[in-house]
């Protein structure tokens, strides 16, 4: 067990630091470009919604997984998008015409090779396109193929950030965000860890029964 006075010193160290967060300016009551992006995609997903059709496509997603309908739906929208249509007109030209349907859909690979795209994202297009027609009945038989699909171009250059670019992201962000980034940088939780995709449950002190705080003092007991 760590010996109290080091704790102390911790905890002073702690608490000076979070004062140099607390104490910086902040956005607080001003519109972001990022809650500006989010309010773009909550209408987007709304005006989406809307429809029965893709209602009821996206709930039997959910049933399976809650963020692979939310993943699909966003795909969803950005390949209609690209294509100046409607999820509906591509559903009608689907049952009207396959062949044309699905040569839009070979076409769109081809497209988003052209572009630098991930071949992951580029199947999760595929997927989603294919997924959103058996809706209507409708089969893509065609193999569609995608090139590398086994590579994670964006992942090859992965690595830890060093201590100058974790202190860089730790400047950016506020306590709450402070706490959330250390928890995933230097504990190894897993993202769900701390809060699900709907954000109505996730850890909580109570969560830590060997976690004691002791007139301001934390102590682990074990």
């Amino acid at each position: 067990m760590p010996h109290l006075e080091h704790l102390k010193k911790q905890i002073d160290h702690m608490s000076y630091k979070g004062n140099e967060v607390a104490e910086r300016p902040t956005d607080m009551g001003k519109t972001t470009p990022q809650q500006d992006n989010d309010a773009a995609k909550t209408t987007k997903k709304t005006s989406l919604l809307a429809n029965p059709d893709i209602k009821r496509w996206h709930d039997n997603l959910a049933h399976g997984s809650k963020l692979t309908a939310e993943c699909r739906l966003r795909k969803l929208g950005r390949f209609c998008e690209m294509h100046e249509m409607t999820p509906m007109e591509l559903s009608s030209l689907a049952m009207r015409d396959l062949r044309t349907a699905t040569d839009l859909l070979e076409d769109h690979v081809t497209m988003l090779e052209s572009q630098g795209y991930s071949p992951g994202t580029i199947d999760d297009h595929l997927k989603t396109v294919k997924s959103w027609l058996r809706h209507f009945d409708v089969e893509i038989k065609r193999k569609i193929k995608v090139s590398s699909n086994n590579l994670t171009p964006t992942l090859q250059n992965e690595r830890v950030p060093n201590g100058s670019e974790i202190n860089e992201i730790y400047s950016r962000a506020n306590m709450r965000e402070s706490v959330i980034i250390s928890l995933m940088a230097k504990s190894g939780l897993r993202p769900e860890v701390l809060g699900n995709s709907d954000g109505i449950d996730g850890l909580r002190m109570r969560d830590m029964p060997d976690l004691v705080i002791h007139q301001g003092v934390v102590r682990c007991i074990r």
